[in-house]
């Protein structure tokens, strides 16, 4: 079956706050990544420097190394911090996979609601935590390492957060605008007249021309649904044809039903 895009090729409202979500929180897990790594680097060489000396080659590897002899991190929790490390690296070659369900095609021309807005929650919430974990016990050991690189960071971190909140909000709205549209779509289809959908067939391809425009067929079609109080969303998904043409031939078949009237 042929593409299907009845809002158009651009995503949808909630698509777009989803994907603007999702890249707000790519970034922060990003952020954090490397806010761990600069953190950790400046306290160990504020308590240590002649541990970990500037220019020092196998900065990371040693700095972990110095952690777990000095009882910061267990080995196990290195292994898992390592892999988000690693992870934060394979993000930019996965963004097309961790937005595979966002499409117009997808979301809207078969009518799904959302299913997950994060990326991956777990990933980020366990760098969070880690980078609170390790916070605390560096400070008990090290003492607090604070710095203006940290400090626009933290400032960073906050920006996104609430531009973050600011979405979700958007989201929230935007999902009772889908339930909506969904549970019409699914009345309308449910009382419309079995007999009458089987005779019209609304998805037949002689409805339509090769170039995507409506057929005389087709328009006659349209018309039966409008008379029969489909929404434009419903003819839309039945026909198969974007909201904005079906909008157009309802205001065409309301003239011509208005001209019939008052001849």
């Amino acid at each position: 079956m042929e593409d299907y895009y009845p809002k158009g090729r651009g995503l949808p409202a909630l698509e777009r706050a989803i994907l603007k979500y999702r890249a707000f929180q790519m970034m922060r897990f990003l952020l954090h990544v490397e806010e761990l790594k600069s953190f950790v680097i400046g306290s160990i060489r504020k308590a240590f420097p002649e541990r970990l000396p500037e220019g020092t080659g196998d900065t990371h590897q040693k700095m972990w190394k110095i952690l777990i002899s000095e009882g910061i991190v267990t080995s196990e929790e290195f292994d898992e911090i390592q892999s988000l490390i690693d992870y934060h690296y394979r993000i930019g070659d996965r963004v097309q996979q961790l937005n595979r369900d966002i499409s117009s095609e997808l979301f809207t021309a078969n009518f799904y609601k959302y299913k997950d807005i994060d990326f991956d929650s777990d990933t980020l919430d366990t760098i969070e935590r880690y980078r609170n974990l390790l916070d605390s016990r560096m400070r008990e050991k090290f003492g607090r390492y604070l710095t203006l690189k940290r400090l626009l960071f933290e400032s960073s971190g906050k920006t996104l957060t609430q531009e973050m909140n600011r979405l979700k909000g958007m989201i929230r709205r935007q999902v009772v605008i889908r339930e909506n549209e969904l549970a019409i779509l699914k009345s309308e289809l449910d009382n419309f007249d079995t007999e009458l959908f089987d005779e019209l067939d609304p998805s037949n391809p002689k409805n339509k021309y090769k170039n995507g425009r409506l057929s005389d067929r087709g328009v006659e079609c349209c018309y039966i649904l409008f008379q029969h109080g489909l929404s434009d969303s419903s003819v839309s998904y039945l026909m198969r044809v974007s909201q904005t043409s079906i909008q157009k031939r309802r205001n065409k078949w309301l003239l011509e039903s208005n001209h019939e009237d008052k001849s």
